[in-house]
């Protein structure tokens, strides 16, 4: 499986999976790809997020509202994911509200973000990977 690094203006970067890339130049915007033999999963467990954007992904998937998303990028603990916290073991729990209100970013692999995976119908790792800016095609 072979993985992209794409880096638009030398600014943006953002990593996607796929057979065939172009490179294309246009309106000064040059997009440099490399090609690299990196297995999804180390993209996976080296990728992470500060916890505002985090938020307004969780926003944009419809898990928090935008009022309780600017609490919970503070640090507090979102009340309308208590339910997500019922779902774990009492000492998980426990450790997830300590990262989440300690942390100020957020790893793909974290056992929240998984969890969180599985929690919800239909947030798949495809789904989590775009939230991380890691985009398949």
């Amino acid at each position: 499986m072979n993985v992209a690094q794409l880096t638009v203006d030398n600014s943006t970067t953002a990593r996607i999976n796929r057979a065939v890339v172009d490179t294309v130049e246009a309106d000064r915007v040059l997009r440099t790809v490399t090609i690299s033999d990196i297995p999804i999963e180390d993209i996976r467990a080296g990728a992470s997020i500060d916890k505002g954007a985090f938020c307004k992904g969780l926003i944009g998937l419809g898990i928090i509202a935008a009022d309780e998303a600017v609490s919970a990028a503070k640090g507090n603990w979102p009340t309308s994911m208590d339910s997500f916290l019922r779902y774990l073991p009492a000492d998980l729990a426990v450790d997830v509200q300590i990262e989440w209100a300690t942390e100020p970013r957020i790893s793909r692999n974290n056992v929240f973000v998984l969890t969180l995976g599985s929690w919800l119908d239909g947030i798949t790792p495809e789904i989590l990977d775009t939230l991380f800016g890691i985009n398949g095609a």
